[in-house]
């Protein structure tokens, strides 16, 4: 993914993991973005170090009229790039009340192996307003975009979500099987307060809709025959200014939520398989920390890590879920979602402040390591200046 580095360069692997792709943007001739066309360089390499092929492209649109999405290398070398094209220069989602259409639409630049030539591919995406999308290679050579999309109504409506959309592509810039599903009303008021659903059915009468807030994609899986499964998290921050005393300044305070997880499955042939919600509600001050959850898959089920309250364990569907705070223990627990169907069980795997003769702290799940398909490493500080490995079997 491109993290928008600075003063570095982006790195790109194949699918296959035999070749990478480098990428850097020359210094812009104009500094009025309005006027500017980015120019892109992308130098291919074998897993040897080997120099496949260099090239420099110039954008066709000016810079304030590009968004870049994601960017993919197929095993054959071919590039592909999304990225949101504005008709006007607000570089802003906004919907055109004329039509009630958004003010960009997607397209597919593919630059194949050996050319200079970038293949344009539009995708309508008309009333839908793309929040994120993220492509993939495919066992079958194809490539898979898969993300979110809201109906461009509503307070905030760039950052919540109404459905999840996926679409195929092949190696010539073609886009085929384009799917959009929608989110239940019914989903959305799982696990949530009976305040909540009354907003959600007010949103729904208004034909607003009622929606998944603040979703991010953050898994996305191609299986061995073509289906899909994306995982999305509920992820924002919120900024408190707290007033000073006797005169004082007064004090900032920033606080991270990591909460629900959307999990769905997509069969090859487009279908919807199942769409589940799982609750989780955590909340700190430092950042992630030890929050979000990590994705494990096996051959027939689907695994979410994560740090949680143990009054969540046998949490009824019309509950709220308990609050686990960062950095306050947690009970490590896994849940288990079958793939035939989206059923799914929870589970606690150890308690933190009470693993064997030791707390545990500073559990992060950006340091879950797979080792296979059901078996995982984490890391944990234990004490004095020591750290723990616990390896974790899932069944």
């Amino acid at each position: 993914m491109d993290f928008n580095l600075v003063d570095k360069f982006i790195v790109y692997r194949s699918f296959d993991h035999k070749s990478f792709l480098v990428k850097y943007r020359r210094i812009p001739e104009k500094k009025d973005d309005k006027k500017s066309f980015d120019k892109i360089g992308l130098v291919a390499f074998d897993g040897n170090m080997n120099q496949l092929s260099s090239r420099e492209i110039t954008m066709p649109y000016t810079e304030r009229r590009m968004d870049n999405l994601d960017y993919q290398l197929d095993n054959q070398g071919n590039l592909f790039m999304l990225t949101k094209v504005y008709h006007d220069d607000s570089s802003d989602d906004k919907k055109r009340r004329k039509d009630e259409e958004a003010n960009y639409h997607i397209e597919l630049f593919t630059l194949q192996s050996g050319s200079d030539k970038m293949i344009t591919t539009k995708i309508e995406n008309k009333d839908k307003f793309i929040n994120k999308l993220w492509i993939f290679d495919s066992p079958k050579g194809d490539l898979i975009a898969g993300g979110y999309f809201s109906n461009g109504k509503g307070k905030d409506f760039e950052v919540n979500c109404d459905g999840v959309i996926t679409f195929k592509m092949k190696a010539n810039g073609t886009v085929y099987d384009q799917f959009t599903y929608d989110i239940p009303v019914e989903l959305i008021n799982e696990y949530e307060s009976n305040k909540t659903k009354r907003k959600n059915e007010r949103k729904e009468e208004k034909g607003e809709g009622a929606k998944f807030t603040n979703l991010k994609l953050k898994d996305l899986e191609v299986g061995d025959d073509g289906s899909i499964v994306l995982v999305g998290e509920q992820q924002y921050i919120v900024v408190r200014n707290n007033p000073g005393m006797n005169g004082s300044s007064g004090s900032t305070t920033v606080t991270y939520y990591y909460n629900d997880i959307l999990v769905t499955k997509i069969l090859p042939d487009g279908k919807l398989s199942w769409m589940k919600k799982i609750p989780k509600a955590q909340s700190g001050h430092k950042g992630q920390g030890g929050m979000s959850y990590k994705y494990l898959n096996t051959q027939d089920s689907h695994f979410l890590v994560f740090l949680d309250n143990v009054k969540n364990i046998n949490l009824p569907v019309d509950k709220t879920p308990a609050h686990h705070s960062d950095g306050q223990g947690g009970y490590l627990t896994a849940v288990k979602i079958a793939d035939a169907d989206g059923t799914f069980t929870k589970g606690s795997i150890l308690n933190s402040r009470d693993a064997g003769d030791f707390n545990l702290e500073r559990m992060k799940m950006d340091s879950v390591v797979k080792l296979n398909n059901n078996t995982f490493l984490v890391e944990s500080y234990k004490k004095r200046g020591e750290d723990v490995l616990l390896k974790v079997t899932l069944k």
